[in-house]
């Protein structure tokens, strides 16, 4: 079954216990699903500590991979705002990356999504995240899988996602 996005956590809910490697397979009939930049599997309580990309076989056209800082990005915003998305709490949910799994879990698509609704209700992260040994401030960001700021109106939480993902 070709699941994409984590694998790791859908293999965890099959019974896997040790980190996987992956092929992620683009076809013009299973198209990429993450075309903005983003923090990878922001909506589990504990986020993996790194995530890897590695190309196999480059497409002939496109394939484009590019990637971004997340601390640069933090850096290059405003101390004004720096301070106010530092005091900022997202709530991160698997809702976006259950139904992309679903569209590509065959008949194991009610066990997945049956698995992910049980095992990851949604979880609360901060905007901003310090790394523990430098001490830099980076975004900690997946619109994919972000449902809304706490604390601030629909209106106010998209206004700050959508300023965040451009």
């Amino acid at each position: 079954v070709d699941l994409s996005a984590s694998k790791l956590e859908i293999a965890r809910i099959m019974g896997a216990t040790q980190p996987t490697m992956t092929v992620l397979s683009d076809r013009p009939d299973s198209p990429n699903a993450a075309d903005t930049w983003h923090t990878d599997v922001t909506w589990i309580a504990e986020p993996p500590k790194a995530a890897l990309l590695h190309m196999e076989t480059p497409s002939l056209v496109g394939g484009d991979t590019l990637g971004a800082s997340a601390t640069k990005a933090y850096d290059a915003l405003s101390p004004a705002v720096q301070e106010f998305f530092c005091g900022l709490t997202v709530v991160h949910d698997k809702a976006g990356f259950g139904e992309r799994v679903a569209a590509k879990a065959g008949a194991a698509r009610d066990q997945i999504l049956a698995a992910l609704e049980r095992d990851y209700p949604p979880v609360e992260h901060p905007l901003v995240r310090t790394h523990p040994e430098t001490g830099k401030r980076a975004l900690f960001f997946a619109r994919q899988f972000i449902s809304h700021i706490k604390d601030l109106t629909a209106a106010e939480s998209d206004m700050v996602l959508d300023f965040v993902d451009d």
